[in-house]
């Protein structure tokens, strides 16, 4: 097709394909390699194509826009950049688009590859999940991974802030987003800046925990004993008595324990340190094992009596029993904050229930310290105390 003057006089007048022909191609006069293409099945509309040679001698063409989307100098001056960067650069603006085009949205990427990575290497990765399905993938999903700004993810944090999610639970969807880009990286399905670094959380101060007072926890105690689910009851106990995590507890073997040694281990697939540990059981735990009726018919220690399988979630009965104990903003984990909160009470050190609770530093351990006040007065007098006694031995001299 010979070239034309085209001007915007021209596209607004003469985008029109010949009787007989499909489409029609109208070669800018002015610009090497710019032209409109005209179908018949759009009359009146065309698209902005700028083509070039790429590095391998073939012709490539890039689609810029529609006619009727922006006016033709802007589209010259598009073209002019594309053929610039290929003269100047050596780009490939085409190549780049494709490449574009087969990057991974957000939810291809996270339910094709992300998810299924992480299943058989984080033990918490349903929470994970969870995070995904509900609020990541429907705000972020469509968007290819090259598409999520640091701006997106910033408002869907403060957006579940705002809806009246706790800081806590926010950040940990940041911090999910966040790791699943360092993963795309890893793996080679992005290769920019990942967008959710440097996004700074809310670390709202969460380490006052719930316990029960004494009060609460003799009504749950009367209900727990008199309880027909006592499964779950016993569940509930052994977490109260031991300070073991939900999921440690339920999947806990009688191979697992050792009632002579009065030890019980938990293994290190089971265990949020990813090591082994061994616990010592207490005289109430050894009394709530001693009453199980599963020892030599089931592997597992505590076992649903209704279908015979080990039980893997206690939530629906924990709030029926909580609900007739008259307790309220409680959680399971809440009885290994209480199991730790009544052993400072009664007396021990910080650092010996650091070791029962299986903290990975005494830090966290820390968050409770307020229970020892005790202990803290006793030390900081027994120093005053040595002060004195060296100010009196030489107060003759």
């Amino acid at each position: 097709m010979p070239k034309t003057n085209v001007t915007q006089k021209f596209i607004d007048n003469n985008l029109v394909c010949p009787a007989g022909k499909k489409s029609i191609e109208f070669n800018c006069l002015q610009l090497p390699g710019f032209y409109v293409s005209v179908t018949a099945i759009s009359p009146g509309i065309g698209t902005f194509v700028q083509s070039y040679k790429d590095p391998a001698g073939r012709r490539r063409h890039v689609k810029i826009a529609r006619t009727c989307d922006i006016p033709l100098k802007e589209a010259r001056k598009r073209g002019i950049a594309i053929r610039a960067d290929v003269l100047v650069n050596g780009g490939d603006p085409q190549s780049e688009l494709m490449k574009k085009r087969r990057m991974l949205t957000v939810e291809e990427y996270a339910t094709q590859h992300f998810l299924p990575w992480i299943k058989v290497r984080k033990r918490s990765w349903r929470n994970d999940k969870s995070i995904l399905y509900l609020r990541v993938i429907p705000s972020l999903g469509h968007y290819r991974l090259d598409q999520v700004s640091r701006h997106k993810i910033e408002t869907l944090h403060n957006r579940l802030l705002e809806e009246g999610m706790s800081g806590a639970h926010a950040d940990h969807h940041l911090k999910t987003i966040r790791f699943m880009y360092n993963k795309a990286i890893e793996h080679g399905f992005f290769s920019g800046k990942n967008p959710a670094a440097g996004i700074k959380q809310f670390n709202f101060d969460n380490k006052i925990e719930r316990y029960l007072d004494d009060a609460e926890l003799a009504r749950l105690l009367k209900v727990l004993d008199k309880d027909p689910n006592r499964p779950v009851a016993n569940v509930i106990l052994m977490l109260l008595s031991t300070g073991l995590r939900l999921g440690s507890c339920l999947s806990a073997t009688w191979s697992n324990v050792d009632l002579k040694n009065k030890n019980l281990t938990i293994d290190a697939s089971h265990n949020k340190s990813a090591k082994k540990s061994v616990i010592p059981l207490n005289n109430m735990a050894i009394k709530i094992l001693s009453e199980l009726d599963t020892k030599g018919k089931h592997t597992h220690l505590f076992v649903s009596s209704r279908t015979g399988e080990p039980l893997r979630s206690i939530k629906s009965p924990f709030k029926r029993i909580l609900k007739e104990a008259g307790i309220v903003n409680f959680r399971t984990h809440d009885l290994r904050h209480c199991f730790c909160s009544y052993a400072l009470q009664q007396g021990r050190s910080i650092a010996e229930v650091s070791e029962l609770a299986g903290h990975s530093s005494v830090q966290i351990t820390m968050r409770y310290a307020h229970f020892a006040k005790g202990q803290l007065h006793a030390a900081s007098n027994s120093a005053a105390d040595h002060i004195n006694a060296v100010r009196i031995a030489n107060s003759d001299e």
